[in-house]
């Protein structure tokens, strides 16, 4: 009898304690420390969008990306604009409202931060964060440090693939 006394309220713990573990995150929800305009999948009606984010063309593409106005296209000796070395961008959809919906986002600036990690993330920290968060891993694991090949991550239809210079993001 004593040996149950004292093992129900232990396995009562068991429930708890896991939860507390829990660091699974809702994708869809922008994370609180992310410094940048927009988040995956987010609507914004036009007149903001267009106040926040200027459009611009890959050469061969048809679809608009858009620069977040924090940063300004670089001009150079030939009279175009360029997009600077550092920056975030937008690829975006309209809705049945003619809102913007982000779609994708490109994200080659370092000092650009989500879920604690950035450019200067070490791999094994995105790693190890991305699954903390829930995250599935597609790569291999054995070779994390000396594979430079994207880490590509997948968590409820929302894509993460962080490579040398570029965070690309996508729903």
């Amino acid at each position: 009898m004593k040996i149950k006394d004292k093992l129900i309220p232990l396995l009562m713990l068991i429930p708890i304690l896991s939860s507390c573990n829990n660091n699974h995150v809702d994708v869809a929800n922008k994370p609180s420390d992310a410094n940048f305009s927009y988040w995956i999948n987010q609507t914004i009606k036009e007149e903001e969008f267009n106040l926040a984010c200027a459009e611009f063309l890959i050469e061969g593409d048809i679809i608009p990306h858009y620069l977040d106005v924090s940063y300004e296209f670089v001009i150079k000796d030939d009279g175009l604009e360029y997009l600077p070395k550092e920056y975030v961008c937008y690829l975006t959809y309209r809705n049945a409202s003619n809102d913007y919906c982000i779609s994708d986002i490109v994200i080659t600036d370092p000092n650009i931060t989500f879920y604690g990690l950035s450019l200067t993330s070490d791999r094994y920290d995105i790693y190890f964060k991305m699954r903390d968060l829930g995250f599935a891993f597609h790569g291999n694991i054995l070779n994390i440090a000396e594979d430079k090949r994207p880490f590509v991550f997948d968590k409820d239809g929302y894509g993460f693939m962080f490579a040398e210079n570029l965070i690309y993001i996508c729903y």
